[in-house]
């Protein structure tokens, strides 16, 4: 059985990964507020994708954060 706060944290990363392949502009506190976690965790995840995971993310003012190509998480690789 996974424990409740990791599987919380799966949840929110995947939730995360799916805005970012969204058209909408993903500023820190956009992403903080749908999600519903601090500014803080959000810029912790966005650089466990990036750092941990080697997703694509990439960081402009208009677009926000985003991925710059075509990308699958490895979690879901395994499936």
């Amino acid at each position: 059985m996974v424990p409740k706060r990791e599987a919380s944290v799966k949840s929110r990363i995947v939730k995360l990964d799916s805005l970012l392949k969204s058209d909408v502009p993903n500023s820190t506190a956009s992403l903080a507020k749908t999600l519903k976690r601090g500014e803080r965790t959000i810029r912790r995840d966005l650089s466990f994708l990036k750092k941990e995971c080697g997703m694509p993310l990439k960081h402009t003012r208009t677009k926000g954060y985003f991925y710059d190509e075509p990308a699958t998480p490895p979690w879901l690789e395994l499936e």
